[in-house]
């Protein structure tokens, strides 16, 4: 418990956006290295830090408010089936030794597991009313050619060169200073100011200089619609849309939590003693745990 209110802390004062598995995207993956992965001198050593720690937000805090979403989660008797599976495939798949190293038993995986669902379940409700229309537009991909120059003049060879008709991808490649010519753009990817244009070209039109902070851009545009991007960029968009809608809720979160971390002796805390021979990393990727939780 010690060790798993300690990397609860530690989470939490570096924003790594959840409190609880998925929910803040990442705080089982932190727990995991501490608890999966703790060797018994640090375990040792995690038991003392409790003291140390001024910790105002409790592992039970966080276990009592996985209960309260387990209430409102639909179908909890498949999940605890599917959480006894999950734990019982990823148990049996470890070794003697990474058994032995980690310091956990069936119980304690199965809990993990539990967890992690109810996680996801939180996040799912608290992302819940986003905006699931995207226009091709908005999630439009475009492809070009592009030339980047940090000085004036540099810029000015580059549009005299431009001027005179020489081929974009010659001039590219003897003066821009990026490591590609040809790139691919959504909104949001490159400054204003060169998406105003890029976005607003057609196939085979060469921009003019664009004006950046730090330097001049030139852009080719070689296709204004790359299909299959924008299809998949539109899945990018509403994951970027959930996670908007739910670090509003994080945010809130953090702005009002009341704790205190010890950054020093937190910082002494390391993972010694790793041997080669403990290899499990598929706790995320059981087959069974796949199938009821994702």
């Amino acid at each position: 418990q010690t060790y798993y209110r300690v990397a609860v802390i530690k989470s939490q004062v570096e924003e790594i956006r959840t409190i609880i598995g998925k929910i803040f995207e990442g705080i089982i993956a932190k727990i995991l290295p501490v608890i999966l992965l703790a060797v018994n001198s640090i375990r040792k050593a995690l038991e003392g830090l409790a003291v140390k720690l001024k910790i105002d937000i409790k592992g039970e805090d966080v276990q009592d408010s996985l209960s309260n979403i387990a209430d409102g989660m639909e179908n909890v008797e498949d999940k605890e089936k599917g959480a006894t599976k999950a734990a019982k495939e990823y148990f049996d798949s470890l070794s003697k030794e990474e058994k032995s190293f980690m310091g956990i038993d069936l119980n304690e995986t199965k809990q993990f597991y539990q967890n992690y669902a109810l996680a996801c379940k939180l996040y799912s409700t608290l992302t819940e009313g986003v905006n699931e229309e995207v226009s091709d537009d908005e999630a439009r991909v475009i492809r070009v050619e592009q030339i980047y120059v940090s000085t004036s003049e540099m810029a000015d060879k580059v549009q005299t060169k431009i001027d005179e008709g020489t081929e974009f991808s010659i001039i590219a490649n003897t003066f821009s200073q990026l490591s590609s010519v040809e790139t691919t753009i959504a909104r949001g990817d490159y400054p204003e100011a060169v998406e105003e244009i890029a976005f607003n070209m057609d196939d085979g039109e060469v921009s003019q200089m664009i004006p950046v902070e730090n330097g001049y851009y030139f852009i080719k545009c070689i296709s204004r619609f790359e299909e299959e991007l924008t299809e998949a960029n539109k899945g990018n968009i509403l994951i970027r849309r959930e996670k908007e809608q739910f670090n509003d809720v994080y945010e809130a979160f953090v702005e009002n939590a009341e704790f205190v971390l010890n950054d020093e002796v937190w910082d002494e805390v390391t993972l010694e003693g790793y041997e080669s021979s403990i290899q499990t990393d598929s706790f995320f990727m059981t087959i069974i745990f796949m199938s009821f939780f994702l």
